[in-house]
């Protein structure tokens, strides 16, 4: 049977070198309730974060994602000078050196000197290069899902094993139950007999005072509920979703109100401790579903 589960931790990572450019792309994911992306992206690519944002949200679903994309160009272009403002410094320069009637100095040379007149040209990132960088970025994001998948795999084996010690616990609970509402009908009536006397009750009204005590201690719904919400928990295991965490949190909570009633209901040692067991295995579900897509 093919496993389903991601868990939301994992890492991811991608590079590529050619003749125009390096680049390199590190996905990194941790817990959360929700989609919490942080990209860092070169200036060159600032206007392709929104799609990068969207293309991810879709694909990784949910966690807290930092993205960082780094982009080296091989081809590099040519600076320029501010020619505009050379030719104003240097006149305003000839026009001092007049005045104060200065010769001799290169003012080529000095204007040079006084301010930085280079601009550094950012080059365009053609469109094939950019949907080449899109492409390193979404096999870093592959590379985190198969991550997280690795790590489901073992986390789907942990929760199939919890289930069972639940599944076992309920059936150790049913045995020991059988047969209880007899036992339980018996003690009662003798000691009732032995405090008050059968002949001073109305039998009628002793029957029905029994009976209620007899359906406030029944665990038998509890216990058909529990094996459903067990069922279910496992149906969603076994699905083809991708994100099947929050749902798996939800049935884990409904699964803890059977076990609590049972326990609370059950008044019996034996059965008390099959409870414990099933509080632990619920205890370790909690946990690990904190963790799933």
């Amino acid at each position: 049977m093919p496993h389903f589960l991601h868990s939301m931790t994992g890492f991811g990572q991608s590079k590529v070198e050619n003749d125009q450019m390096r680049v390199s792309c590190e996905i990194k994911s941790l817990n959360s309730r929700y989609l919490d992306l942080h990209l860092r992206t070169p200036a060159n690519l600032k206007e392709k974060e929104l799609e990068y944002r969207k293309a991810l949200g879709e694909y990784l679903h949910r966690g807290k994602i930092e993205v960082v994309l780094s982009l080296e160009l091989k081809i590099q272009a040519e600076d320029h000078m501010d020619s505009k403002a050379f030719t104003m410094r240097y006149n305003s320069l000839k026009k001092m050196h007049s005045e104060l009637n200065e010769s001799g100095q290169d003012l080529f040379a000095l204007t040079l000197q006084t301010s930085n007149f280079w601009e550094k040209a950012d080059l365009d990132i053609e469109e094939d290069m950019q949907n080449a960088v899109k492409d390193i970025v979404m096999s870093a994001a592959k590379g985190l899902m198969a991550y997280r998948h690795k790590e489901g795999e073992s986390m789907d084996q942990d929760l199939r094993a919890q289930l069972e010690i639940i599944d076992s616990s309920v059936g150790a609970i049913r045995a020991m139950a059988s047969g209880r509402k007899e036992i339980m009908h018996e003690k009662l009536s003798l000691l009732i007999e032995e405090k008050i006397g059968l002949d001073q009750l109305d039998q009628s009204r002793l029957e029905q005072e029994l009976l209620f005590y007899l359906e406030k201690w029944d665990i038998n719904e509890e216990l058909v509920r529990l094996i459903a919400h067990c069922a279910f928990f496992t149906d969603v295991l076994n699905n083809n979703r991708v994100t099947k965490g929050k749902k798996l949190n939800f049935i884990a909570q409904e699964m803890g109100r059977e076990i609590n009633t049972t326990g609370a209901k059950a008044n019996q040692v034996e059965i008390q401790q099959e409870v414990v067991k099933m509080k632990e295995a619920l205890e370790r579900i909690k946990e690990l579903v904190l963790n799933i897509l």
